[in-house]
């Protein structure tokens, strides 16, 4: 709050680059690139800031940074501000697009498909000519955390034939300028610490110029830094360099990718996924038109192939295009695929003859096993984990606070209540009633039948996340304030509330709380692990019992016994018994996102961070069978089943796949 007020002072001075020679009017306006928050919003924490932000002389402009939207979010808050999460403007004759690059209550920054499709559609608003400024939180060079190359190069072909004078971003919270795809980008500074200061953005005379200010002097450094100085004429359109594959899937072999005319001196490195160790390199003026790349080694379903063009002074330049493998002749199973238009965050429903859906545009969609269409339901705000089956009713809620109880067959609405707080949790089904966790660490019983609350209890104010055990009339659920909590399901009175397992061993911190994986009973004990990729045990009375295993990242129960899947970081699944033995460890691809393994048909379903789904045999932990749903975007809805023949997941481009199993 002491370097806002810095900054609200700074507001009302004219802007000085006394380097560049200029002293210019004062601030027309204000972005800020993200983590406003360091655990979201919460509590007065958005009113503080609205408080904060109301002295700076100018207007202000916010995006959302990962510390905003993982422990909560601040989308609804800024669809009330700005009118949504993604947004634009005009100022003068320049353009500015601030766009959410950061993942719905998850660290990850993501591009879905919701905001790349409401930036063609903005784009197609405006003359091809005109200046765009970009702020966003997520870096585009560098590693900031995307799934892919691929993932970036969708907004980068989005922005062909477009004047992009500069990208202004944060995350980093460092003093630097570098280029992304030709374009110049600035790393915004910090409100505290060693990078505490701002940049101001000038246009003067037909030059755009960017200075780094620090709030304080130091002798091991400039307080004003220069960063940027170019000529707005010499911003050009950015150029199209596109890879030829073929549209329809290939049968394995070799794939055929044709290559772009290079300029002249041009070297080009051209690769598959992210495999950069056996990247093909093609020659300084190499005039191949078409090169053939071996793909014996990649798993059926989607990739993608990347080319990186370097030219004169190290510009280089990267496009990349998709590609899919058709599984082998006799495959055991089928594939099925529909878009829905936004990314999906929601474990899908395997229910009857049905496949339901929620997208982070709020759209409840029941698709046929072959994913055709056949209802759709629309809450009007972002879904994110909360779509609950009770038995022929479908619950849904939004990050509006809005609970929608739907016919499962047909999708017409039942009942719907207005909550005062986001839901992010499914549901808890228990007794003819729901249990719904909000995210303002809000516990309510309603009741299926006609959407009246049983009882409210405040229990902490922070989120909570992963949908409730209900277990011998209690729930047992975790917040990320960094504690698991029982609760009485008839009052919602605390029984008794422990540190998740890291808080048990050394650092208690909400940063490692176990708030997005649901608590898992099994043999008389509770199983929990948190953000500190810790698994641990718990007594039905609270009693912590131990620490199982580390770099765990989601768990879930086996059916037929007292044990537990635990997927790992270091890319493999493990089943223990309830003492933390191992009965098997394979190698698969995993990552860290915490989406929970199931099993279907005795087996064992996991899937990557970026859509690699793997099927294990749950007595051996055999490899039976692999899929990649998605080329290498981040795939965050965990797995749909029916525990019989079908699996379903979705990426954050919207694509839903199902998988049936056929009988072999």
């Amino acid at each position: 709050m002491k370097t806002l007020k810095w900054l609200a002072q700074c507001s009302s001075e004219p802007v000085v680059q006394e380097i560049y020679g200029i002293e210019a009017d004062l601030p027309a306006f204000a972005i800020h690139t993200g983590d406003v928050m360091e655990y979201g919003p919460v509590g007065l924490a958005w009113q503080d800031f609205e408080q904060a932000i109301a002295k700076i002389a100018c207007p202000v402009s916010l995006v959302p940074g990962n510390h905003d939207n993982t422990w909560g979010e601040i989308n609804h808050l800024l669809k009330g501000t700005y009118g949504d999460d993604s947004y634009s403007f005009d100022i003068g004759d320049c353009h500015f697009l601030c766009i959410n690059s950061s993942g719905l209550l998850d660290p990850l920054p993501c591009l879905d498909r919701r905001t790349l499709d409401w930036i063609t559609t903005d784009l197609e608003k405006i003359p091809r000519d005109k200046l765009l400024f970009i702020a966003m939180h997520h870096p585009l060079s560098g590693n900031a955390g995307y799934a892919s190359e691929f993932d970036k190069l969708r907004l980068s072909k989005l922005l062909i034939g477009r004047r992009v004078a500069l990208i202004m971003d944060g995350h980093w919270h460092t003093v630097h300028c570098q280029r992304w795809q030709g374009i110049d980008r600035v790393n915004g500074g910090a409100t505290f610490g060693e990078h505490t200061g701002y940049n101001t953005v000038t246009m003067v005379d037909g030059t755009l110029r960017v200075m780094f200010r620090y709030e304080k002097e130091s002798v091991e450094r400039l307080q004003i830094v220069p960063l940027l100085e170019k000529k707005l004429e010499d911003v050009a359109s950015i150029s199209e360099y596109s890879l030829g594959v073929p549209n329809e899937p290939i049968s394995g072999g070799q794939l055929p990718v044709q290559i772009p005319k290079l300029p002249r001196h041009a070297r080009l490195r051209i690769w598959i996924d992210s495999d950069l160790e056996h990247s093909l390199q093609l020659p300084k003026g190499s005039n191949a038109n078409n090169i053939l790349l071996d793909t014996e080694n990649l798993c059926p379903g989607w990739h993608f192939v990347s080319a990186r063009i370097r030219g004169k002074k190290r510009l280089a330049i990267t496009t990349a295009e998709r590609f899919k493998l058709l599984p082998v002749k006799d495959a055991p199973f089928l594939i099925s695929e529909a878009n829905l238009g936004a990314g999906v965050k929601a474990r899908p429903l395997v229910q009857d003859d049905l496949i339901i859906v929620a997208n982070t545009s709020g759209l409840v969609v029941g698709l046929s096993r072959k994913l055709e269409k056949k209802w759709a339901y629309d809450t009007h705000s972002q879904v994110v984990h909360s779509l609950t089956a009770a038995d022929d009713r479908i619950l849904v809620g939004n990050i509006s606070g809005g609970l929608h109880c739907l016919r499962a067959t047909d999708g017409r609405s039942i009942w719907k209540i207005s909550l005062p707080n986001s839901l992010y949790a499914a549901s808890g089904v228990h007794g003819g009633l729901a249990y719904l966790a909000d995210g303002a660490g809000w516990l309510h019983a309603i009741s299926l039948n006609d959407g009246q609350i049983r009882w409210s209890r405040e229990v902490t104010s922070y989120a909570f996340e992963a949908q409730p055990l209900v277990f011998e009339d209690r729930l047992f659920i975790s917040s990320w304030d960094g504690f698991i909590y029982a609760v009485d399901c008839n009052t919602g009175g605390v029984i008794w509330k422990s540190w998740s397992p890291k808080g048990h061993q050394d650092v208690k911190s909400r940063y490692y709380g176990a708030a997005d994986n649901p608590i898992v009973a099994i043999g008389g004990s509770l199983f929990a692990n948190n953000r500190a990729w810790m698994l641990g045990s718990f007594a039905l009375n609270g009693d912590f019992q131990a620490v199982l295993q580390d770099k765990v990242t989601s768990i879930a129960a086996g059916q037929s016994d007292h044990s537990l899947y635990a997927k790992t970081l270091d890319n493999r699944l493990v089943r223990i018994d309830r003492k933390g033995n191992r009965i098997w460890d394979a190698e698969v691809p995993t990552g860290r996102v915490p989406n929970q393994p199931v099993e279907c048909a005795g087996q064992v379903a996991v899937l990557s961070d970026t859509g690699i789904l793997t099927l294990l045999a749950c007595d051996s932990g055999l490899q039976t069978l692999q899929y990649s749903i998605s080329p290498r975007l981040y795939c965050l809805s965990g797995i749909g089943t029916d525990g019989i023949d079908t699996l379903v997941a979705a990426d954050m481009d919207g694509t839903v796949t199902s998988l049936q199993l056929l009988d072999t």
